[in-house]
């Protein structure tokens, strides 16, 4: 691994929306943080969150390609910025598992400091772990990692309960996530067991509000031939639809967030119809990325509107 000292200004650009994307930030956090306070060089630690659709932040439209200013990508990958880094010689460590994003990175014959990893049983906070600690992996980093690779091993529970007590407690704040995950890893059976439980608690009230929400669901077909159900709502996550799984192939989440700007994002069982791979499709049609069971991606109100609304659940 590098010398990391040399670098005066450290920008995280991570996946703003979902625990692998704010847990990748906060380990390479902690580990720019360590040095910090170990090191005689101090870094200028700066988070930029970003998805899908948004708008390039300030800090990403003029980049500083000097030796002073590293770049750190995790779980996400912004194409014109990276091949723009790439070009023009600056710093990029980039951390990432979308097979979509990687498969890109790979034609367009780039090379990056970092860990490039097949989506397959792998996440991007394991990867980012990895990376900046080697190993063992700690239990909290091993747990949103199945998580989001939807790896059943072990206790899917517990698994679960994390995830949902990570999104209750700290959110997409980054603030949280720097110091509040440390705690969970410093800390592990006192801190880590009691988010687990009050996950356990959160689960089992959702699941029955998501029992009586989902039938307010309509009936859609993607790709022209899978049957699939949408809920119109901002509540993301494939768990809403455990009560109907087994009648839907694929399972819908659109979000309306300006007057023609919608977001969509699509999950399926991860080994069902292995010839869609919805990461591949959204990047395709909606300008969006993801994993083959899990992706999403942007829609205007025109393809809105070409959604079947006819038959209500």
């Amino acid at each position: 691994m590098e010398n990391f000292n040399s670098y005066k200004k450290v920008v995280i650009v991570y996946h703003r929306v979902d625990n692998d994307g704010l847990g990748s930030f906060a380990v390479a956090n902690r580990f720019f943080r360590t040095l910090n306070r170990y090191k005689e060089v101090t870094h200028d630690i700066i988070p930029c969150g970003w998805n899908y659709g948004d708008e390039i932040p300030e800090i990403l439209r003029e980049l500083d390609y000097s030796k002073d200013t590293l770049y750190v990508m995790v779980d996400i990958s912004i194409k014109n910025v990276m091949k723009d880094l790439h070009d023009n010689g600056g710093n990029l460590i980039y951390i990432d598992h979308h097979q979509t994003a990687i498969d890109w990175v790979i034609a367009e014959e780039m090379s990056f400091p970092g860990i490039m990893k097949s989506e397959i049983g792998t996440s991007a906070i394991k990867l980012a772990w990895e990376y900046f600690f080697g190993t063992p992996t700690p239990r909290v980093v091993e747990l949103v990692s199945k998580g989001d690779t939807w790896d059943k091993s072990g206790d899917w529970t517990e698994t679960r309960a994390l995830a949902k007590a990570l999104m209750v407690k700290f959110d997409t704040d980054v603030d949280y996530w720097s110091v509040g995950f440390e705690t969970l890893i410093d800390f592990e059976e006192e801190r880590l067991n009691s988010f687990i439980e009050l996950g356990k608690m959160l689960n089992e009230v959702e699941a029955r509000t998501f029992r009586r929400y989902v039938k307010s669901g309509f009936e859609v077909t993607v790709a022209g031939k899978y049957k699939g159900i949408a809920l119109i709502t901002p509540q993301g996550g494939s768990i809403q639809f455990d009560s109907v799984k087994d009648k839907y192939e694929l399972f819908v989440v659109i979000n309306r967030v300006e007057e023609d700007k919608f977001t969509i994002s699509m999950y399926k069982e991860p080994g069902d119809i292995p010839e869609f791979h919805i990461g591949k499709y959204m990047e395709q049609f909606y300008g969006g990325g993801g994993h083959e069971s899990a992706a999403g991606g942007r829609i205007t109100f025109k393809q809105f509107e070409k959604l079947n609304f006819e038959k209500v659940i």
